[in-house]
């Protein structure tokens, strides 16, 4: 038994990867963690078991207290007692697997392998109901709590101010999960809370919430959408649809738009400095120019079309053609350059962005 126990601890790291791959593809509550948030619940199952292997023992009272605390670090996660117990007994199900394999690679005996097996369900059933006793407590702690609206706790959950077994409670009530994924929203204008499913609450004079990932909202909305997230992570795309909300409300954008969408736009507000260096470097005295720097604005919006950039701007296509040439005289600045016509774009938007 002692060279079986040597054996799994050599490949704790290996066997402790391989099993939370497992549970995350196996059980969905699992699914929305990372893995480190799993990695000392699975050490643990694996070490304390192990610990017990060379005597064929069962747990010792420290032993169990270090699985009962990791049962509560999961109720405390927001996972269910149910979905912990599988993840308990998938754990065991592998430490068989590899005992078996050990064993033809270390030529022990069948009774070996018969003996171990014994040890690993005894030991297992007094720790998982240990683990059940101690997660079923803490998720009763974590209850008695003064009960708040939907509306207020989804606000909550929008700053990052839920815990995951709150957060995971919550879910329920839309019939989802802490691990389910939806896209955050925050919508400007008017629109009703109950147009596109999910759930949306009034909050700091926008319409903020969520909406299923495949909801299209309609293009004359103003509205600043995130990736896929899962329930858990709101709070981080909510601040990615305020961000892109943000510079498209700055710069004029409408319909809904995601952060990459606008990200040249929204790079802009985050680098003041560098818009200011270039806007010093490249548009010297701009009262002067005004004309001249809004007939290049719209130039390169309309993707450097002399056409396009005239009806834009209700002039003659000659007039945008000589305005062009006359910043060109003033500032130097070669216009064909692309190297040039991205720092101009940057320096106009930030100009823009500040006056």
């Amino acid at each position: 038994m002692k060279a079986l126990a040597a054996r799994f601890e050599t490949q704790l790291e290996e066997l402790v990867s391989h099993t939370v791959a497992l549970s995350q593809a196996q059980i969905r509550e699992f699914a929305g963690f990372a893995v480190p948030e799993l990695v000392p619940g699975t050490i643990a199952v694996y070490e304390q078991g192990v610990a017990a292997l060379p005597e064929l023992r069962e747990p010792e009272p420290d032993e169990l207290a270090v699985i009962e605390r990791m049962a509560a670090v999961r109720a405390e996660q927001g996972i269910s007692v149910d979905a912990y117990l599988a993840g308990f007994r998938l754990t065991g199900g592998e430490m068989l697997v590899a005992s078996e394999r050990f064993t033809v690679e270390l030529e022990l005996s069948a009774a070996t392998v018969i003996a171990f097996h014994r040890h690993l369900w005894a030991w297992s059933d007094l720790a998982m109901r240990c683990a059940a006793s101690a997660h079923r407590s803490t998720v009763e702690s974590l209850a008695v709590r003064p009960r708040r609206n939907v509306d207020g706790l989804l606000v909550e959950l929008l700053n990052g101010q839920l815990s995951l077994p709150e957060i995971a409670g919550l879910a329920t009530t839309w019939g989802l999960h802490a691990s389910s994924s939806v896209r955050a929203v925050r919508i400007r204008g008017k629109a009703s809370r109950w147009a596109f499913g999910g759930a949306l609450v009034e909050h700091e004079g926008d319409l903020c919430g969520f909406v299923p990932v495949n909801t299209v909202l309609p293009d004359d909305l103003r509205a600043g959408v995130s990736d896929a997230v899962a329930v858990c992570h709101l709070d981080r795309g909510f601040a990615q649809a305020g961000e892109a909300l943000a510079a498209a409300t700055h710069f004029g954008r409408r319909g809904p738009v995601t952060l990459a969408d606008v990200a040249l736009e929204a790079g802009v507000l985050r680098n003041h400095d560098l818009g200011e260096a270039l806007a010093r470097r490249l548009l010297p005295e701009p009262e002067a120019h005004d004309d001249l720097e809004r007939t290049v604005w719209c130039w390169l919006g309309a993707r450097c079309e002399i056409g396009e950039a005239a009806r834009e701007l209700y002039v003659h296509p000659n007039t945008v053609r000589y305005r062009l040439r006359r910043f060109a005289e003033l500032s130097g600045l070669d216009l064909d350059s692309p190297r040039v016509r991205a720092e101009l774009w940057w320096a106009l938007a930030h100009r823009r962005s500040t006056h």
